[in-house]
């Protein structure tokens, strides 16, 4: 699916939402890659070596996100 594809399928579902209440779309964009090759392309577009640190949801939501006084709506959309 392009980046213009998945603009057109969110255009359609806030304009007409209801059909869309309780289903799951799953938009990827022009591909779908892993956080691997996602961080060899950062490294190639910076020319220098990019990483990445797995962060346990809940720590990053207790630690890090709890402390900022965010909204409980904003929490909901994390929920795993």
């Amino acid at each position: 699916m392009a980046a213009g594809d998945v603009a057109a399928v969110v255009q359609e579902i806030l304009a007409d939402p209801a059909p869309h209440i309780g289903r799951v779309h799953e938009l990827t964009g022009p591909r779908s890659e892993g956080i691997a090759a996602m961080t060899a392309e950062v490294s190639a577009a910076l020319g220098r070596p990019a990483g990445y640190a797995e962060v346990p949801l809940q720590g990053w939501i207790d630690d890090d996100l709890r402390p900022l006084g965010l909204s409980d709506h904003v929490f909901q959309h994390l929920a795993p």
